[in-house]
């Protein structure tokens, strides 16, 4: 039976290669076709603009690709070629010139709903969340009224890639959307717009998409959907230190001490200990530790000095790689008292109150002067 089902695996992935193979065959053709127009005529901006959506499908090179719109643009001053510039670029994931050129296209009168969301997508990458709400917002307004009350889209076949199309960006301007209102701790229309999101395409997925669709169920309170989302995420990519995380503090509310634990273990074993991550990777030792401690503290067992130890190295690395948090000195300085070493302990609770912990100075006087 699993030779079998290999065997028509196998069919179809040979089947796709090949109707993939002839689509770019047919793309270099009509690339070679073009050219041989552009050496008729060597003004006619619409075919280097043609020239520059086929060389993308028949495989060229981005600098062959972005050398024909730039000729284009020089030739004739069209909205559609700087909107189909900004979408190159934003492929590139260059969105500072991609938001320059969707910006001009909508001042040279392009307003579909293409370009406004290219123009989302930008200014949310660039940490404009305001303004990319407002043209994500735009775009959905658009699409939506185009798919509505363009009634031959319902019913012409020829049109059927266009409809498709329609849907595909309308998908992506509900996840942006999504994203864009999670980031502004605005979670309840986040999750609205990642719900719109599912309903347009329910095999839509991006990772990025799926993580704040988890942070903003985790913000709401919504445990077990931050599980499910994050879970997504894991199902795509096994080494998403994030999705772990997300895991692990779910599971800390949900009072799993021990799952959250095992949680934070594989964020720490999967986020890359590099500059950019000091103060990431040192907050999950600092929440294993703090779930150490509550599972310590729930323990019926007797007082275990090894297990107090290890939650004090928890301590030590967060505290080595990200000095400035006075909650690690408060929490360590806690743990220290458990383990009867007071000095340590109330010297922690200083450094804390130093860093403007003011509950360490109530347990300096509780502790720390007798």
């Amino acid at each position: 039976m699993k030779s079998i089902l290999f065997f028509n695996i196998l069919i179809v992935s040979n089947f796709c290669f090949g109707q993939n193979l002839k689509i770019r065959e047919k793309n270099i053709v009509r690339f070679d076709s073009l050219s041989a127009e552009i050496k008729k005529d060597p003004y006619n901006a619409d075919n280097y603009y043609l020239r520059s959506k086929v060389g993308a499908r028949a495989g060229k090179l981005d600098d062959v690709i972005l050398q024909d719109i730039n000729f284009a643009i020089s030739l004739a001053d069209s909205s559609k070629y700087y909107v189909h510039r900004a979408d190159f670029y934003s492929t590139e994931k260059d969105y500072r010139n991609s938001l320059k050129d969707a910006e001009f296209a909508i001042q040279l009168g392009h307003h579909t709903g293409k370009v406004y969301k290219l123009l989302g997508e930008s200014e949310l990458n660039l940490g404009m969340l305001e303004k990319s709400v407002v043209s994500y917002t735009k775009a959905i307004e658009i699409i939506k009224t185009k798919i509505e009350k363009d009634t031959s889209l319902q019913t012409n076949k020829k049109r059927i890639v266009e409809k498709v199309i329609l849907n595909i960006t309308l998908t992506d301007c509900y996840a942006g959307l999504g994203r864009a209102f999670s980031n502004l701790r605005k979670d309840e229309l986040a999750i609205y717009n990642f719900n719109q999101m599912f309903l347009s395409s329910k095999s839509f997925y991006e990772e990025n998409v799926f993580l704040c669709w988890a942070n903003s169920c985790l913000h709401l309170g919504d445990f077990m959907g931050a599980m499910k989302y994050s879970n997504k995420v894991l199902e795509n990519n096994a080494k998403s230190g994030i999705a772990y995380a997300l895991k692990g503090y779910s599971k800390a509310q949900l009072e799993d001490f021990r799952g959250g634990i095992a949680e934070y273990d594989l964020a720490i074993l999967n986020t890359p200990l590099n500059s950019e991550n000091l103060t990431l990777v040192a907050t999950y030792h600092f929440m294993k530790a703090k779930l150490m401690m509550a599972l310590y503290t729930n323990d019926k067992g007797e007082f275990n000095i090894q297990k107090y130890n290890e939650l004090v190295q928890e301590l030590n690395i967060a505290i080595d790689l990200n000095p400035k948090l006075p909650e690690y000195y408060f929490h360590r300085g806690v743990a220290l008292l458990n383990l009867r070493d007071i000095n340590k302990g109330c010297l922690d609770f200083s450094r804390a109150g130093d860093l403007g912990y003011e509950e360490a100075y109530t347990y300096i006087k509780k502790h720390c002067n007798n």
